[in-house]
């Protein structure tokens, strides 16, 4: 959360809510809602909403924050982004709950048809009694994954030779999903904190900030016929998709979910729409190519960007300095870690292996039994090296 206090048109705000004060200028109460004239009985200590025009509300949202009412808000917090589930049986499709655990496994560690055959055998038979898998073969499995599969978007053929799952589909089954309903933010609001001597703006979420009021305020506005800014997160990073092959999984979240459910892995988290193959400068060899700032230049700017095309959606105010890939993962992950393993003999690289091993395990802390010979592709991992 980002806290911004308001020194504009806010900082003469009397601590007595009830004096009636009013915004300084008339810019601030064009930019800011004029409702923000304090109110009279109001608690010591809140929150105030205030919801953009075009969604119909007028009357601001007060959020109590009173010692009184503090332990009763957090509980309703913990619990409002809690897994939601339609009915009492989670794992449907599948049968059984053990039948969406076991073919998770089969699909995660992509386990072949005789191996699940040979592993089903012995559930079935004396390695274990009164299971409640159903599935008895790999054509089970198949089955009960193809139908599984009716529930999600499915991947398509498409002229430009690849798979894809089209984000339109998947925008549409999101919004009309019955458990999502009444946490879709159709419209941004403008949250404002008082403890009863400042008013301080609070950024929380995408729908809080500016960019989203200013293009909500930009969309048409016809009688009946809402338009609604649904922003979208579309995320591109470098991975292993085989042993042999890197390219950039796509993966597009949805931005007018809360961020608690968006980031999670369950109903409406992160969708895989595709794969995209590395671009890198072609006058560098594969082992460096996308990595280069030269490669990064010309990956998005200087080839035509179909993202220039699309409204609302700008990659240079997207851009931003990264510090997981510049310092951990560039500078340390791919230059000095790199240099000292080249500096250090076979026994010294064995010995940093066992040391590493040895380190005590901590909470967030990977913890590394071959350090010095194993290939990491996430920053983080080089992050925690970093830190031992």
């Amino acid at each position: 959360m980002v806290l911004e206090e308001h020194t504009t048109g806010f900082e003469d705000f009397d601590t007595d809510l009830g004096n009636g004060n009013e915004i300084e200028s008339e810019d601030d109460a064009e930019t800011h809602p004029s409702s923000l004239d304090p109110v009279p009985c109001v608690p010591s200590m809140f929150i105030q909403i205030f919801h953009h025009p075009h969604s119909g509300k007028h009357a601001p949202t007060i959020i109590n924050l009173d010692s009184s009412l503090t332990n009763s808000t957090s509980v309703s917090n913990s619990s409002q982004f809690a897994a939601l589930y339609p009915g009492s049986r989670p794992w449907a499709p599948f049968r059984t709950r053990s039948d969406f655990e076991f073919i998770e496994e089969v699909v995660t560690e992509c386990l072949q048809p005789k191996t699940t055959d040979k592993m089903l055998n012995g559930y079935h038979g004396h390695g274990a009694k009164n299971t409640s898998l159903t599935v008895r073969n790999h054509k089970d499995v198949t089955l009960s994954l193809a139908a599984a599969r009716k529930f999600g978007i499915e991947f398509q053929d498409a002229k430009v030779s690849h798979e894809f799952q089209d984000p339109w589909d998947w925008i549409l089954d999101t919004i009309t999903d019955t458990t999502l309903s009444e946490k879709i933010m159709w419209f941004p609001v403008q949250k404002f904190l008082n403890d009863g001597y400042r008013i301080i703006r609070l950024y929380d979420d995408l729908n809080s900030g500016n960019l989203w009021w200013d293009i909500q305020s930009s969309s048409p506005r016809e009688e009946g016929m809402p338009h609604c800014f649904l922003p979208l997160h579309l995320w591109l990073d470098k991975s292993n998709v085989s042993t042999t092959i890197k390219m950039h999984p796509i993966i597009i979240r949805p931005g007018f979910l809360p961020s608690a459910i968006r980031n999670g892995s369950g109903n409406s988290g992160g969708m895989l729409i595709g794969y995209m193959a590395i671009v890198g400068n072609p006058n560098e060899s594969s082992e460096v190519e996308d990595d280069s700032a030269r490669s990064v230049e010309i990956a998005q700017f200087k080839r035509e960007n179909s993202f220039w095309c699309l409204s609302n959606s700008d990659p240079y105010v997207a851009y931003s300095y990264d510090i997981l890939h510049a310092l951990d993962s560039g500078e340390w992950g791919k230059h000095q870690w790199p240099l000292l393993l080249e500096i250090l003999t076979p026994q010294e690289r064995a010995r940093l292996s066992k040391n590493m091993d040895r380190t005590p395990r901590w909470r967030g802390l990977k913890h590394f039994k071959m350090v010095s010979s194993a290939d990491f592709t996430d920053g983080n991992s080089y992050k925690d090296i970093l830190k031992v």
